[in-house]
């Protein structure tokens, strides 16, 4: 990927506005198709960060390294729906997010808002969750770039791929405030007891209400603050990159990784196991609860 440019133009105007998004929208389309299928998702003020997706089982080790004692993988991140990203920057892994979408095992969030998100689920809402979010001390101020392009790629995973109508995070109450500032609206908040070590918030944010609140908030303001047109910055080649790379991980891969959530696996419902092996049935599973 050329990069991922984050616009620096300040439109005045509605009309100049759209104008504006149109032809980036216009541009991105014809430069898809001058560069050809995309090859990788780089970005930062000398393109030295690069983002992609962990499809293997050295390279979701590599980003479980990256994860805090509070933040774990889950059975939810070997859906074939979900994506674990891992973030280089001059070729040291540097952060990580993953992404999954409701399903047969449900969501890391049901651990502490399981009422809320069953309300969402009885009115026919497709959920989708980031989590597992890890980023190195090294990073710095450049930390908060890294998250918002994270948070791009989860967006367009989320609403263009898989038609998701809610994207949710379960963050650090000290970390909320901050994912406010993507029009996220708080959903729970839980305090330590009951099996919780630690104050947690969930957030929710309507993936069909986003555009235009992005809009109405943020387009127009000057660099990365124009959060509407970061997100549409290059989008058809961001989205094509997607497509390209999110691929189901390799049988002995899969295996390898579901082994060290063996006990997990193997105490699921019957029914709720049966869906996972569904899932994957050219897989032989059985090996994962075998000993290795």
């Amino acid at each position: 990927m050329p990069s991922s440019r984050i616009s620096r133009r300040s439109a005045t105007g509605t009309g100049s506005r759209r104008v504006g998004a149109s032809l980036t929208r216009i541009l991105g389309a014809l430069e898809l198709q001058v560069a050809g299928s995309p090859t990788e998702y780089r970005f930062g003020r000398k393109g030295e960060l690069t983002i992609a997706v962990a499809d293997t089982l050295e390279t979701r080790k590599r980003a479980a390294a990256l994860l805090g004692t509070r933040s774990r993988h889950t059975l939810c991140d070997l859906l074939p729906s979900s994506t674990v990203f891992l973030v280089e920057r001059r070729g040291r892994d540097v952060a990580t997010a993953a992404v999954v979408m409701d399903g047969p095992l449900g969501l890391p969030a049901d651990a502490t808002a399981a009422a809320q998100l069953d309300g969402l689920r009885k009115k026919g809402r497709k959920l989708c969750e980031i989590h597992a979010v890890g980023l190195s001390k090294s990073l710095g101020f450049a930390g908060k770039d890294v998250l918002l392009h994270l948070f791009r790629l989860a967006h367009l995973c989320a609403r263009k791929i898989e038609n998701a109508t809610d994207l949710l995070v379960a963050t650090p109450t000290r970390h909320a405030g901050y994912s406010k500032r993507f029009a996220m609206q708080l959903m729970l908040l839980t305090a330590p007891g009951a099996g919780i070590t630690a104050s947690s918030a969930v957030l929710r944010l309507d993936l069909k209400e986003a555009e235009l609140e992005y809009y109405c908030r943020y387009a127009g303001l000057p660099g990365d603050r124009d959060l509407h047109n970061f997100m549409h910055d290059d989008e058809l080649y961001a989205l094509a990159w997607l497509k390209k790379h999110r691929l189901p991980l390799a049988e002995d891969d899969l295996i390898a990784l579901l082994a060290e959530h063996r006990e997990e696996f193997a105490g699921l419902p019957v029914a709720r196991r049966h869906a996972f092996e569904d899932l994957y049935l050219a897989y032989d599973l059985n090996q994962a609860l075998e000993d290795r």
